[in-house]
């Protein structure tokens, strides 16, 4: 402010006499005036915000899953943080400047607490989910002795059969032909 006063063409050793003073006091007098200007804003933003999630309801509130969870959450006093100050009351960051600097902060430790909060609520579902499921019932087990022996194949399927352990007879061997060569040199 100080330089709007200052003429630029003048420069600061020739300025004319500016009662400093009186500037002062004035910027003292419209301190309060401004703080009392910014809590009415801040209040006029709170209530925008509680109007928006809680009071304008639509037919299809009920459906949307994002309004849904703007209304579950606890709130937060927007304007407060504008005005730099937690709900808790702390003061926020020392030279941050930029108040969404810390919200963002905020934003991200709501974030992890809510996927705590909803892995515990997932967990205790399937949990719960798991309890009521109808447990499957058991074959009843049988000894191989009790067990009849299988009905002998028909010709055609017998050919393929020995065919197939044929093959697999010779890759076997193939592979310990391998092993053995590797292994020895």
């Amino acid at each position: 402010m100080l330089f709007l006063l200052l003429d630029e063409e003048q420069g600061v050793d020739q300025t004319p006499s500016i009662d400093l003073n009186r500037r002062m006091l004035w910027v003292d007098e419209n301190t309060g005036k401004i703080s009392e200007a910014n809590d009415i804003l801040m209040d006029m933003v709170d209530h925008l915000d509680e109007m928006d999630t809680h009071i304008v309801k639509g037919e299809t509130d009920g459906k949307d899953p994002v309004i849904a969870a703007r209304r579950s959450r606890e709130p937060v006093s927007k304007g407060r943080i504008l005005r730099g100050v937690w709900k808790d009351g702390r003061p926020m960051r020392q030279g941050s400047k930029n108040p969404w600097i810390d919200f963002d902060e905020l934003q991200k430790d709501a974030k992890e607490i809510r996927k705590k909060n909803a892995s515990k609520r997932r967990a205790e579902a399937e949990a719960k989910k798991a309890a009521e499921a109808k447990p499957k019932k058991k074959r009843s087990s049988f000894d191989e002795d009790d067990q009849p022996t299988p009905p002998p194949l028909p010709a055609h399927l017998q050919i393929l059969k020995e065919d197939r352990d044929r093959r697999k007879n010779e890759k076997f061997v193939v592979k310990q032909k391998k092993k053995r060569a590797f292994t020895a040199g």
